[in-house]
């Protein structure tokens, strides 16, 4: 065989090895070549502030306490033991106190704020409440 026919020849067989399409004994193993690429997790570390309506509530993450404010009713502080992370979703236990943070846009639905956290935030098992959240200013 002539070397440029032999060349020519590798260089189709090169081509033929590299067919995502070319059936061999993985085929159909693995993810989809249209599969999500995983998205890196978030990051739930520092200081938060939330908020919520209706009725008017706030609330502090900070490293060492969850601090939860109601109007007329006081306020509840747990410790801050940390967030258990579950893909994006965050997720602090204070005993009675139970936050989870979750990023995605959100609005408080009275001003024009933009938040880049969900709230959702649940005390001694009954008072539920959803709202909104940030990382502090420093």
């Amino acid at each position: 065989m002539k070397p440029i026919a032999l060349a020519v020849l590798l260089a189709a067989l090169g081509l033929a090895a590299c067919d995502p399409h070319a059936a061999d004994a993985t085929a159909g193993a693995g993810e989809p070549a249209d599969a999500p690429a995983d998205a890196p997790a978030a990051d739930f570390s520092g200081d938060f502030t939330l908020t919520g309506t209706e009725p008017f509530w706030s609330m502090v993450i900070t490293a060492d306490r969850l601090l939860f404010s109601r109007i007329d009713e006081g306020d509840f502080t747990a410790p801050n033991n940390g967030p258990v992370v579950e893909g994006d979703t965050a997720a602090w236990d204070g005993g009675p106190l139970k936050v989870t943070l979750r990023p995605e846009p959100c609005s408080d639905g009275m001003s024009d704020r933009a938040y880049a956290f969900s709230a959702h935030v649940v005390l001694e098992g009954t008072a539920e409440r959803r709202g909104c959240a940030n990382r502090a200013e420093p």
